[in-house]
């Protein structure tokens, strides 16, 4: 039996580096394990699912991803970066599509930069052949059942027999359903809060054919007020597509039961696409309907050598692309940290009493960026204040961002970004009331204005 207070009192000797013991194999867990494998740290990691190397099955966790610049930062550290954009695509905008069939296309920045579309089994083979290069061994079909914090201990259950492992220092990197997590919701003093969405999702194929007239290097979005449809291209040119609908009520996962129901569907809101989609009908009635939450944690290092990370911290919903950035910076920003400071349990601890600031933020744009996907972007005053958005980064680039770019852009803590969302909102708002600027924008009346309520935000130094 390991006694607790010697292995705490090990890992608070600054000569000392604790082994790891990471649950999941999954984005965030392979990436930590590798960061730190290259400290010099003994890792082990335990995967409840089969090795993808072997089996391609899915489990609904398909989407798309798109990799920006703070996920790109955390490969670069460990020299990935450039290999992994190698199997992904560029998307240096949106591709907004009408109900009509006409396009509206949207750069994500002024200077051209870009994120890159990636498929979630892709990345994850890359990290995984990385852990293997760095001798970390991965045990796939090893699902935990429950943790002992009391003995630092983890039951794993692998082909029906179940067993009993020590750790040192435990992370649990096992997604939004975290075993770890819910080990520790067993205990008083532990705050969690779960928010699922009353929308859910279908992913949908488009292959490379001559009946894909879809431009590649965009995400596109077929916006309709209440759902969406999107797609993100492949680097075979090829699309995934994935259909963001209400479960329950009118144009509903519910509602649409039949194939007929099913092609009206998509002939009425989606017809410039549906001919495309491969098999779409069979696609919508026979696959699952996936499931959107956002999960927040407080604290997530409990018993002191145990932490959270990833979505077992702080799932998100995925209409900002950083729930992949997000971990991964999270990951980066943890280990920087370790290197500045010997001792190991304080600097998680301090790391991880910050970092939920941060994630709570990002949890909130990406709520509040659904409703601009889905909405706003074929708006006539969201497309307004594009217009000012547009002509304020031309004459004052090095005083305004867009919040886009804050966040997609730049390393910017995300509270920052939230912040700098809720100050530019005021401003636009204030803006956009004023028919001085709304009736005659073409006029040097109306930027005259817009020059001086924008200095009222942000002062001149």
């Amino acid at each position: 039996m390991v006694d607790r207070e010697k292995v705490i009192g090990k890992m608070n000797n600054t000569s000392v580096s604790p082994a790891i013991t990471i649950l999941g194999a999954g984005l965030v867990g392979c990436l930590l394990g590798i960061y730190l494998k290259k400290r010099g740290q003994a890792v082990t990691i335990y995967e409840k699912r089969t090795d993808p190397r072997i089996s391609k099955a899915t489990q609904g966790r398909s989407i798309n991803l798109a990799l920006s610049d703070r996920g790109l930062a955390a490969l670069a550290h460990i020299g990935l970066d450039q290999e992994i954009l190698r199997h992904a695509v560029a998307m240096n905008g949106r591709m907004v599509h009408t109900l009509e069939g006409n396009t509206n296309f949207q750069p994500y920045h002024h200077e051209g930069k870009t994120i890159y579309s990636i498929s979630r089994a892709a990345l994850n083979l890359l990290l995984l052949q990385t852990a293997e290069q760095y001798d970390i061994p991965v045990h796939f079909d090893h699902a935990c059942k429950q943790v002992d914090f009391k003995n630092n201990q983890i039951t794993l259950t692998n082909q029906g027999k179940v067993f009993q492992e020590k750790y040192e220092y435990l992370f649990g990197a096992d997604g939004a359903y975290s075993a770890l997590r819910q080990s520790m919701q067993d205990h008083q003093g532990f705050n969690f809060s779960q928010q699922y969405l009353d929308y859910g999702y279908k992913e949908f194929h488009i292959p490379k054919s001559n009946e894909n007239t879809l431009d590649l290097n965009v995400l596109h979005i077929w916006p309709r007020h209440d759902f969406m449809l999107i797609a993100l291209p492949n680097n075979d040119g090829s699309y995934t597509a994935t259909l963001f609908l209400r479960l329950k009520g009118k144009n509903s996962f519910e509602s649409i039961n039949s194939r007929s129901e099913v092609t009206q569907f998509f002939t009425q809101f989606f017809k410039d696409v549906y001919p495309m989609i491969e098999n779409a009908d069979d696609t919508f009635l026979q696959s699952a309907t996936g499931s959107m939450v956002t999960i927040q944690t407080n604290p997530w290092v409990w018993h002191e050598n145990t932490c959270l990370l990833g979505d077992a911290a702080h799932a998100i919903v995925p209409f900002y692309g950083q729930g992949m950035n997000a971990g991964f910076e999270s990951v980066r920003l943890l280990c920087e940290a370790l290197d500045t400071n010997n001792n190991f349990i304080t600097t998680i601890k301090d790391f991880a009493s910050h970092r939920i600031l941060n994630t709570n933020a990002i949890a909130t744009l990406a709520a509040n960026n659904f409703i601009e996907m889905r909405d706003l972007v074929a708006n006539e005053r969201f497309l307004f204040r594009k217009k000012i958005e547009s002509w304020l980064l031309q004459h004052f680039p090095a005083q305004f961002q867009t919040v886009y770019s804050l966040v997609t852009f730049s390393t910017m803590p995300y509270a920052g970004a939230l912040k700098q969302a809720e100050k530019q909102q005021k401003m636009f708002d204030e803006m956009m009331a004023e028919e001085q600027i709304s009736k005659n924008w073409e006029s040097d009346e109306a930027k005259n204005r817009v020059e001086v309520i924008f200095y009222k935000y942000f002062p001149k130094d």
